[in-house]
C-alpha cells in the first residue's frame, strides 16, 4: 500500500491509475478504523479497480474544542488495518494541504435545510465543515465512486445532495451499518463508554428497532410514537437529542403514503453521543 502526504505525489499516482482506464473508489476517514471502516473498503473493491482511503481528523466539523483534541489518533495501527486489507493507497494530508490559508477564512460549504436539521440543529455547523472537507477530498482525489455508511444517513444524504448540486461525476454507494453482537452500532465513540454503560447503550438499537411494528399500525401517529420512544430511551439512562421518523428520500416530514421511512436517533450516554438508524420499507 502506498502512503502519500502530498498532494501533487498522490495526484500523479491517481493520473498513472487513469491511464489504465481504472475505477477509482474512495473512502474518506478520520482514522481510528473499526470493522465498519473495514466493511466500507470491501464494498468499495467490489466496485472498483482502486481502492483510495484519506484519513483527516476535520477541525472545521467539531464545534466542541474538547471533542477535537481527544478524538483518538491510531495512525500506525490503521496502517496495519489498511494493509491487511489490501487497500492501494492511503491519503495522509496535513491541515496545510487542504486548508493553506488556514481554517478560519477558508471556504465552506452550506448545504440548506438538510444541514441544519437533526445533528445540524444538536451540532451547529458540523455539516458545514464535513461538505467543506470532503469537496477538497474530491476535488484531489477525483474518484469515480465514493463510500459512506448509512449509520451516517444524514451525513450520506448531505454529500449526494453536494455532488447533485455541483455537477460532480461521483457516485455514492452506501454500506448497510456493521453492529456488535448485542446490535450496537460500530463506533469509533463506543470505546468511551464505561463498562456499565456500554451494556445500557445496545437498547438504543432494540428500542429502535422494536418500533417498525408500530409504525405499520400507527402511520398517523408518528410524534406519539417518538414521544413514547424517547420516554423508553430515557428510562435506560440517555439524554436524547432527537428521534425523528422520516422520509427516507429526503429526510423530510413524511406524508401519507410514504412507504420509504427511516427512524434516526441521537442520544447521549455516559457523556457519549451515539447515533443509529433503520430503515423501514413500508410496501
Amino acid at each position: 500500500m502506498n502512503v502519500i502526504q502530498n498532494n501533487k505525489e498522490l495526484q500523479n499516482l491517481i493520473s498513472s491509475m487513469r491511464k489504465e482506464n481504472a475505477k477509482i473508489a474512495f473512502v474518506p476517514t478520520m482514522g481510528n478504523l473499526h470493522k465498519g471502516h473495514l466493511s466500507l473498503i470491501e464494498l468499495a473493491k467490489k466496485h472498483a479497480n482502486y481502492v483510495i482511503v484519506s484519513i483527516f481528523v476535520n477541525p472545521i466539523q467539531f464545534n466542541d474544542d474538547d471533542d477535537f483534541n481527544n478524538y483518538p489518533r491510531t495512525v500506525e495501527s490503521d496502517i496495519d488495518k489498511l494493509n491487511s486489507a489490501d487497500v492501494d493507497l492511503l491519503f495522509l494530508p496535513s491541515r496545510q494541504d487542504l486548508f493553506p490559508l488556514g481554517t478560519e477564512f477558508a471556504t465552506q460549504i452550506h448545504i440548506p435545510e438538510i444541514s441544519d436539521d437533526l445533528c445540524g440543529r444538536v451540532r451547529p455547523g458540523h455539516f458545514k465543515g464535513v461538505a467543506s472537507v470532503v469537496l477538497r477530498l474530491f476535488n484531489i482525489v477525483k474518484p469515480d465512486i465514493a463510500i459512506f455508511g448509512q449509520k451516517d444517513f444524514q451525513q450520506k444524504l448531505l454529500i449526494e445532495r453536494m455532488i447533485s448540486d455541483l455537477a460532480l461525476n461521483i457516485k455514492v454507494i452506501t454500506a448497510p451499518i456493521i453492529r456488535e453482537a448485542d446490535g450496537l452500532a460500530m463506533s469509533s465513540r463506543n470505546q468511551f463508554l464505561s463498562a456499565s454503560k456500554r451494556h445500557e447503550a445496545c437498547n438504543l438499537y432494540r428500542v429502535i428497532k422494536e418500533v417498525q411494528y408500530d409504525i405499520h399500525k400507527n402511520f398517523d401517529k408518528f410524534s406519539l410514537l417518538e414521544k413514547n420512544l424517547k420516554k423508553e430511551l430515557t428510562k435506560y439512562g440517555f439524554s436524547v437529542d432527537y428521534i425523528a421518523i422520516r422520509s427516507s428520500i429526503n429526510l423530510n416530514l413524511p406524508e401519507k403514503g410514504c412507504k420509504n421511512l427511516i427512524v434516526l436517533v441521537s442520544a447521549i450516554i455516559d457523556n457519549v453521543r451515539l447515533i443509529d438508524n433503520i430503515l423501514i420499507d413500508c410496501n
